[in-house]
């Protein structure tokens, strides 16, 4: 069952639009676009799927296929080349765009059995123990194992599978007594809400600096539609728009809610218009992904099924300048765009235009 869907209306059952409380049979396809969301499983077992995901639910096992999943319960799931038994725990499958994989074991312990064409291959099963990270090569195979830092943990429930959602984790009291028995806090004492994690811990979010691929992406789009290039904005003006952009990036990272932020949008464009020698013309949200599949041509396709986006990079005349600043932490990767312009010398030109994120 379906239990929640996060930042949009962007999850789907085969090809059509999911909503909450529908239930889906195998072998049905769930799939997410720049939404996230929360199955319920028959056996208790709770799946949170990322952004950008896909997997098709089995009779015994879920087959994840792209994206990411947190697995809290008895679940087992599955990728074309491995497949993780549970009797109940925490575990994260991250998969790459080359079919390799990274496992988290946040708590508990899962049984690693390497596949081929669906099938075991005869070859021992490992146990994976809770507290560890592995990666699998595309063909199943283990490539390296490393302990998880208290620093994972907090990145973790700082991401975008613990933080925004409401429903319980089934597993979330034994993860969070497997923190304080391992690792020095603080940590929650209640495992009542996956919120009570994700808010007290500090985020480790951190702003990347120049997005300067995102840039260059925007440019040869513009050479290829016969605009001109945007220049890269002076160092003092860099600097106004970095202060401007930081905490918008990072609130953008940490919050289900990839949007702008309003007043400090305004706030910008009023000091340009009085005080700096260009002003602010518009926003661009590259909403967050999996840091695996962060692609500025990517990014660039997604806008162009936007009109409004198409204007924005396109055929805003008065646009001369633009700067991006991404952020990250150890699951995804955003950034904000902002084009600017020269400024007249009353202020008084026409107002700064503000776009929605890409849907």
């Amino acid at each position: 069952m379906i239990q929640e869907i996060l930042d949009g209306n962007q999850l789907y059952v085969d090809r059509l639009q999911a909503k909450v409380r529908q239930k889906a049979d195998a072998p049905k396809q769930i799939r997410t676009g720049q939404s996230r969301g929360q199955l319920g499983f028959e056996s208790g077992a709770v799946g949170r799927i990322n952004r950008l995901s896909q997997l098709r639910l089995g009779s015994s096992c879920f087959v994840l296929s792209q994206g990411q999943i947190l697995v809290s319960g008895n679940q087992s799931g599955c990728t074309r080349s491995s497949r993780l038994s549970v009797r109940g725990t925490n575990y994260i499958i991250s998969l790459a765009d080359d079919g390799s994989a990274d496992v988290s074991v946040l708590e508990g312990s899962v049984l690693l059995e390497q596949l081929s064409k669906g099938a075991g291959q005869g070859r021992a099963a490992i146990y994976v123990h809770g507290g560890t990270a592995i990666r699998l090569s595309p063909t199943g195979e283990l490539l390296s194992s490393r302990p998880l830092t208290q620093n994972d943990y907090r990145q973790i429930l700082n991401g975008p599978l613990f933080v925004g959602f409401a429903t319980p984790l089934p597993a979330m009291e034994a993860l969070l007594s497997h923190l304080r028995r391992t690792m020095p806090g603080p940590w929650p004492d209640s495992a009542n809400a996956s919120e009570a994690a994700s808010a007290s811990v500090t985020a480790t979010t951190r702003p990347e600096g120049r997005q300067d691929a995102l840039v260059e992406a925007i440019n040869a789009l513009r050479s290829r539609h016969g605009r001109a290039p945007l220049d890269r904005l002076p160092d003092p003006l860099e600097a106004r728009n970095r202060d401007y952009l930081e905490p918008v990036v990072k609130q953008i990272l940490t919050s289900p809610s990839c949007d702008h932020d309003l007043p400090r949008w305004q706030s910008l464009q009023v000091e340009a218009r009085s005080a700096l020698p260009l002003r602010p013309v518009s926003e661009l949200v590259a909403c967050p992904r999996p840091t695996h599949r962060w692609d500025p041509e990517e990014i660039i396709s997604t806008w162009m099924t936007s009109r409004l986006h198409q204007d924005l990079l396109l055929n805003r005349p008065n646009a001369t300048h633009i700067s991006c600043l991404g952020a990250s932490n150890a699951a995804s990767r955003t950034a904000v765009c902002v084009t600017w312009t020269r400024n007249t010398p009353t202020g008084t030109a026409n107002s700064a235009e503000r776009s929605s994120p890409p849907r």
